[in-house]
């Protein structure tokens, strides 16, 4: 039992410290090298169904 919960524990560290540096890298990729600005996702097409929607009809109407 006890080997159990400290392999379950051993693992939920792991996935921790995977998550981090995960969002380290990107942090840095996004941040430092300003590659892309995620923050000015709502402007998209994609992330406005009713826009999206109202584009595909209007323009099947040609």
């Amino acid at each position: 039992m006890t080997t159990l919960v400290l392999s379950q524990l051993l693992n939920g560290v792991q996935y921790g410290v995977l998550l981090f540096l995960l969002a380290a890298g990107l942090t840095l990729v996004f941040g430092i090298m300003s590659f892309v600005n995620l923050t000015h996702g709502h402007e998209a097409w994609f992330t406005d169904p009713e826009r999206l929607a109202k584009a595909i009809v209007m323009a099947g109407r040609d």
